[in-house]
């Protein structure tokens, strides 16, 4: 919900539609939804699979589980969108009728951007996904990959090793601390972290940090470890509960990434006469509910 309300404040304030700034353009740092979906996506993989390291025989399972996650939703929207760019060529660039670029959209795999942009974040996904089958295929193999893999984004700017990688690391760490219980201080580390995340976003939206450089990526990083760490420790502990409510959003979270830029645009080319800020709140609730559609469709069909 960060990155909607990130991408819902940058199409009003963007010069296409009026640049029209709503609430101080505060939800600028919005797109640290992504950082902090990086810290969790690490999290969750090892969690899930950690003992599947070095057991070649589950890897079939592994890649079938991920495979069933990310794609063929993924493509039920790329594909009408690709047919969208043949049909109005001038809903675009031009690159987007392109073959390397429609073959790197739909696989997530290349440096071209992507045709739905905000699968570029996917690319990131995929490629760890797949470093991370090197450890279950071999484990000692693949933890050498995968450290080379992290150094080099350190020191790289390329997707392949670009510093925003470093957050599945993170995740992979809060992963190894959760379960243990004597060294995580729960309530602790989940108010730190919160306050922190939230902290470096505003000391983003002030301007002491450059959107997504280094040192911001790193420290929504290290706040978003401390966040699930103690979140799944309070969890653990029944110390708290989450509203059915907020689950179903969550579980609707990657459909809701998936559509919601598309449907804030159109949302905003059809309506944009209306005052600023009832503009913004519509085509967010617009944007989140057609996520949630789209879950329920795709959990219908499965």
């Amino acid at each position: 919900m960060l990155v909607v309300l990130f991408h819902a404040s940058g199409t009003l304030g963007s010069e296409a539609y009026g640049a029209r700034t709503v609430f101080g353009d505060f939800f600028s740092w919005g797109h640290s939804g992504v950082q902090f979906f990086f810290v969790l996506s690490g999290f969750i993989i090892l969690s899930v699979h950690r003992k599947d390291l070095g057991r070649p025989e589950t890897f079939k399972n592994y890649a079938t589980k991920r495979f069933i996650r990310i794609y063929p939703v993924y493509w039920v929207v790329l594909v009408p969108l690709i047919a969208l760019y043949f049909a109005v060529p001038s809903f675009g660039t031009g690159v987007e009728t392109e073959l390397p670029v429609i073959v790197g959209s739909i696989f997530l795999l290349g440096t071209e951007p992507p045709i739905l942009t905000v699968a570029w974040t996917l690319f990131h996904e995929i490629l760890f996904y797949a470093i991370f089958g090197v450890m279950i295929l071999n484990r000692g193999l693949g933890m050498i990959t995968m450290g080379i893999w992290f150094i080099g984004c350190v020191l790289g700017p390329t997707y392949v090793f670009a510093p925003i990688n470093l957050l599945f690391l993170f995740g992979m760490a809060a992963a190894w601390f959760a379960p243990r219980p004597d060294k995580v201080p729960a309530l602790t580390f989940c108010l730190l972290g919160a306050s922190g995340f939230v902290a470096v976003g505003v000391s983003e939206w002030l301007g002491w940090f450059e959107p997504s450089d280094t040192p911001s990526t790193l420290l929504y990083g290290l706040t978003a470890l401390l966040v699930v760490i103690g979140s799944v420790r309070l969890e653990q502990e029944d110390k708290i509960a989450i509203p059915r409510a907020i689950s179903f959003v969550g579980d609707a979270s990657y459909s809701i990434y998936l559509v919601h830029y598309s449907v804030i645009v159109i949302g905003v080319k059809i309506m944009g006469g209306m005052p600023a800020h009832l503009l913004f709140a519509i085509v967010v609730l617009l944007a989140a509910g057609a996520g949630m559609v789209l879950h329920l469709l795709e959990h219908f069909a499965i």
